[in-house]
């Protein structure tokens, strides 16, 4: 059996074989691999089938087991193969310091199912603590890893305590760009039965923090990619322990706006605004129009500008109109008639008297 922990190797070659290692720290991540071997003469006739290997690692897990196996494979006589286990925790718990025992069994068949085989192996494997205190990170991450402008970014830090001491922490999340210098002081203890939060339930003698932290992210921030720092001290702040990043992107959209008029209308009229003018020279008029104000003509211009407009296929020319305003009553229509009904009348009296000198 092979005990693989950082990256090295402990082998147990006989049952009762213990292993000891000093990175078998609380939180380092371990693998399990176990050699089995057909020791029957060569051949498909001694194979034996339906191997079955299952590992227990007794009360490890704060008095709970940690159990794997791997799924049944056959081999033929006088063949070895090496199988990894699939443990329920990869990771070596935050217990007490000292030996625990690690039981693998091996179970199998004969090929005609007259014969059982099975073996077993009691492996006790230690598990270090650090001298003193010491608070390791074992997960810093952000429940969104995109995060916009003037929003708040949520982080999730699992720090716990694998030192033989109990002690004051304190946690830091730092990025000067983004403003954010966050902290948190609290009292943490040695028990891995007490898995809560030091950072919020005090008092407690929590073995480490489990805490999200809310990280304001500043309205005026530039977008782009940033980088957390997340740190972790043990005596009150004085000794670094360990230290992560996360990245973090940031996403503005800024809203750009013109002080500048619209131009809308079928007409081609501009209707941002009118200037009005008192001088007989003219005034401009909200619906493109150009008037001259003074007495005489009233010239009224369809469009804008100097030129025509084209809408919907038509041409809009300038339409000249007679101010009618200043114009005297003699010329006037209304009085000519006047005056052809007045010589009537008189025509016709002149006739009646007339006819009376003759009578």
């Amino acid at each position: 059996m092979n005990f693989r922990v950082s990256g090295g190797s402990n082998r147990a070659t006989s049952d009762g074989d213990g292993i000891s290692d000093k990175d078998a720290l609380p939180g380092e991540s371990y693998s399990i691999d176990v050699k089995v071997c057909n020791d029957n003469p060569t051949g498909s006739d001694n194979r034996i089938d339906n191997i079955a290997i299952t590992a227990t690692w007794n009360s490890v897990d704060d008095g709970d087991d940690i159990e794997g196996d791997v799924s049944e494979f056959d081999l033929d006589g006088n063949k070895c193969v090496t199988k990894t286990l699939n443990m329920d925790k990869n990771t070596i718990p935050s217990g007490s310091s000292g030996n625990y025992d690690l039981v693998i069994d091996v179970d199998g068949e004969s090929r005609d199912g007259d014969t059982d085989f099975s073996t077993s192996w009691t492996v006790p494997v230690e598990i270090f603590r650090k001298d003193g205190p010491y608070l390791k990170i074992e997960e810093a991450s952000l429940s969104q890893s995109t995060v916009a402008c003037g929003n708040y970014a949520s982080l999730n830090v699992v720090a716990t305590n694998i030192g033989d001491s109990d002690d004051q922490g304190v946690l830091k999340i730092v990025n000067s760009a983004l403003g954010i210098d966050e902290e948190s002081q609290f009292d943490f203890g040695t028990d891995a039965g007490n898995d809560c939060d030091a950072a919020e339930d005090t008092g407690d003698d929590c073995i480490g923090v489990d805490h999200t932290y809310s990280l304001e992210i500043p309205a005026n921030a530039a977008a782009g990619a940033y980088t957390l720092t997340v740190t972790t001290y043990s005596d009150d702040g004085s000794d670094k322990n360990e230290e992560k990043t996360v990245s973090l992107t940031v996403t503005c959209s800024k809203e750009q706006s013109t002080s500048s008029g619209t131009s809308s209308g079928t007409s081609g009229s501009t209707t941002s605004g009118s200037t009005s003018g008192s001088s007989s020279s003219g005034s401009t008029a909200s619906n493109g129009s150009t008037t001259k104000s003074g007495s005489g003509e009233l010239e009224v211009l369809v469009g804008t500008g100097s030129g025509s407009t084209s809408t919907g296929g038509a041409t809009a020319v300038p339409t000249q109109l007679t101010d009618t305003s200043s114009m005297s009553f003699t010329s006037n229509t209304s009085y000519m008639a006047l005056l052809v009904i007045a010589n009537l009348v008189v025509l016709s009296l002149v006739v009646i008297g007339v006819s009376k000198l003759f009578l």
